[in-house]
């Protein structure tokens, strides 16, 4: 200790990062909790045997912690066999609506008492295939 400090400035200075050091362990479990939790609701809107075109992912903090996925898949499979796949696979039920050859399912629900899971699914019948578009989101809903 330096003889020139007072020693209440070492204490404080020692709980200062005492603090700063429990906050970050926080965020960090809470972090990983988080994907941990989130990461099975993402892998599900791959369809299997389908081929990816396109993907992508984020986190978002503020205003509530979010992760969203996105992805383009393509697939040679019948049109009802995938409408099938993704209606049971989310339990989205009918279609919203229909336009022209595309049909979009949605549907927000609330598991484990504070995550909302965010789905929708649009599925086209192409000349050559069938194009469907994914969109999943989880965010943590703080209990009001």
């Amino acid at each position: 200790m330096n003889q020139n400090q007072a020693p209440g400035k070492v204490r404080l200075r020692i709980a200062i990062a005492g603090v700063l050091g429990l906050a970050s362990a926080l965020l960090c479990s809470f972090v990983t909790i988080f994907a941990w939790v989130s990461a099975p609701y993402f892998q599900s809107i791959d369809y299997p045997g389908g081929r990816q075109i396109s993907e992508d992912a984020k986190m978002e903090w503020l205003p509530l912690p979010a992760i969203q996925r996105s992805a383009v898949f393509r697939t040679d499979d019948e049109f009802p066999r995938v409408y099938n796949y993704y209606s049971q696979q989310f339990s989205l039920g009918p279609e919203r609506y229909a336009n022209s050859n595309c049909n979009l399912m949605a549907r927000t629900f609330t598991t484990t008492y504070f995550i909302e899971q965010s789905t929708s699914v649009t599925l086209c019948e192409t000349p050559t295939d069938r194009m469907m578009i994914v969109y999943r989101t989880v965010t943590v809903r703080w209990p009001k």
